[in-house]
């Protein structure tokens, strides 16, 4: 190319800077400043504790992992690391010195009241487990209005399960007379028909003047010396488990009515950590609590803490527990509260004393 048009082409191109910057200001900013701001959110791992030793943890594990892979999809360049921990590590988290979880799930009592928590999100209940009465099938084909002639087993209270609360809420049934919708009832004895048994409500029920609670309710129950036993769905699974072996009595489930109470709570709080995380934790929390979450807890053996539809056959356990949970009276313990042993078993009394004893709790609707 010869110098003249060398010069040329450099005229050329400084004729048509201008031109260039003022086509950049009509073009759409997919600039740096952009990408900036797509990616403003904090991006790192959310720490989730989880209590071990959850009375109802059958399928929690699998449940937490997908809702958090869900979170994960829909908030980019963020990842949820759960943890399980034992209520010593839980005790010690108003210590300065230790480094708090985002979010932590844990059982009535299991967390120390002095944890400093986020102030603008409230405790609330995740996953629920609960109770329904165990009938042995050969013995009583339902719920008798009397129990004082029937052999009703009593399991001792523990930690995790207030059997005596259980029986309360179950013997407050739903008189004949009210026209309460049945609960329905499901026959898991291995040699009966799988039809369930005849759909009536749950009578308020006379409770014997005496009833002791017992070490070995189950085993009496097994051994077909009791009719008639409170039961948590951790009970109903070891039912279940002993009649696919062909053990155990034929038996088949019942639900309460007007009252329902259950101790088998998961609890969720986001410690206070004043960190840029602290928003990413309140939207773990909302996204456990989404219908699209909480439908994936009956799949896993647990029930829904909100009013959610229910994928399983209507004869269920978990659908039985669920309905009874949704249009009864529900109680359950203070999330602080570690006192849920020994409820007073006064017969006639029973709102009374669940009220005095534990708290009400609403389920938000779908």
């Amino acid at each position: 190319m010869s110098k003249r048009a060398r010069i040329f082409c450099l005229i050329a191109i400084l004729a048509l800077i201008p031109a260039i910057f003022h086509a950049a200001g009509m073009l759409p900013r997919e600039t740096s400043a952009l990408i900036e701001e797509k990616y403003a959110g904090w991006s790192g791992v959310l720490r989730v504790w989880v209590c071990e030793g959850w009375a109802a943890n059958r399928g929690l594990a699998g449940w937490i992992n997908r809702a958090s892979a869900a979170f994960e999809r829909a908030h980019e360049g963020v990842y949820v690391q759960v943890t399980p921990v034992d209520a010593e590590t839980l005790a010690l988290l108003p210590d300065s010195g230790l480094n708090p979880p985002d979010l932590v799930l844990f059982p009535p009592g299991a967390l120390n009241p002095e944890t400093r928590l986020d102030p603008e999100t409230p405790i609330r209940p995740v996953a629920l487990g609960g109770y329904l009465w165990a009938i042995n099938a050969s013995l009583l084909d339902r719920v008798p209005a009397d129990l004082r002639g029937v052999r009703l087993a009593l399991p001792t209270d523990t930690e995790q399960n207030c059997y005596s609360a259980a029986l309360l809420a179950l013997c407050s049934g739903s008189s004949p007379e009210s026209g309460a919708p049945a609960r329905g009832g499901l026959d898991l004895g291995l040699e009966t028909a799988s039809t369930p048994a005849p759909a009536e409500a749950t009578p308020c029920c006379i409770l014997p003047e005496e009833l002791a609670a017992s070490e070995d309710a189950f085993e009496q129950f097994l051994s077909g010396d009791a009719a008639l036993i409170p039961v948590s769905l951790s009970d109903i699974s070891r039912l279940q488990r002993r009649s696919e072996r062909g053990l155990g009595p034929d038996w088949q489930v019942a639900a309460p009515g007007n009252i329902a109470f259950t101790d088998q709570v998961l609890f969720a709080a986001a410690p206070d950590t004043g960190s840029e995380r602290l928003p990413l934790a309140r939207a773990l929390l909302s996204a456990l609590l989404d219908s699209d979450a909480q439908r994936l807890l009956p799949g896993r053996g647990l029930v829904p803490a909100r009013d959610v539809p229910i994928d399983l056959p209507a004869n269920d356990p978990i659908c039985i527990l669920a309905a009874a949970l949704y249009t009864s009276e529900v109680y359950i313990p203070d999330a602080f509260s570690s006192a849920r042993s020994n409820v007073p078993i006064i017969p006639n009394n029973m709102e009374a004393i669940l009220a005095d004893c534990f708290v009400k709790y609403e389920f938000a609707n779908e």
